[in-house]
């Protein structure tokens, strides 16, 4: 069964609570499921193309997102497991529609996308291993977006990755009080009862 829409979640603020929440927003309701190598979460919850970077996508910019699907065994006292994906959006005024490229190893693309499927197609490219845990132990699963406020750039689709290590720091630190990001957790689940 799929997990994650009615276990102990628990609504977080980024940030604090002296972040405003224009930019930052936790949303309940991450549901996780197992298609047997790897675990994929959604959440209808998770909109991340809102304010200030819709705002730049409809005024013709480019806008990177960063995200960050992790597993943790003590409900995020440390993080077991953790992936990355980086995506560059855009948006075309004159259909109104997105456009969307996975940056990193190979580059894959799609366009002609409404809000709600361009934000379903960056989660269904974040996984995680299903073997990042034992199949009974209880875990808690966080995915979190926040924008690359650092990279817009008309250099972005040659630019080199982001290291890991680097990424693994931009996600370590409390996101500025300027930085948009969002976050959906679950928790606590086992593998084992998870749908494929």
């Amino acid at each position: 069964m799929e997990i994650g829409g009615r276990h102990n979640r628990r609504l977080f603020l980024l940030g604090g609570l002296a972040a405003p929440l224009a930019h930052g927003l936790a949303v309940d309701g991450l549901r996780v499921r197992s298609d047997g190598a790897f675990l994929r979460a959604t959440t209808p919850n998770l909109q991340f193309l809102t304010g200030r970077p819709l705002q730049r996508l409809r005024n013709g910019a480019t806008v990177l997102y960063l995200f960050q699907f992790s597993l943790s065994t003590d409900q995020f006292t440390t993080i077991a497991h953790r992936s990355f994906e980086r995506f560059a959006i855009s948006y075309d005024l004159w259909e109104e529609k997105f456009a969307v490229t996975r940056l990193g190893g190979a580059h894959i693309a799609t366009s002609h996308l409404d809000a709600v499927h361009t934000q379903q197609w960056c989660l269904s490219q974040v996984t995680l291993p299903a073997d990042g845990a034992g199949r009974e132990q209880p875990v808690w699963l966080r995915m979190e977006v926040r924008v690359d406020e650092s990279k817009f750039s008309p250099l972005v689709f040659s630019s080199p990755p982001l290291s890991l290590n680097r990424l693994i720091e931009i996600f370590s630190r409390p996101a500025s009080s300027a930085q948009e990001r969002w976050m959906a957790e679950a928790g606590p689940l086992k593998i084992a009862e998870l749908s494929r």
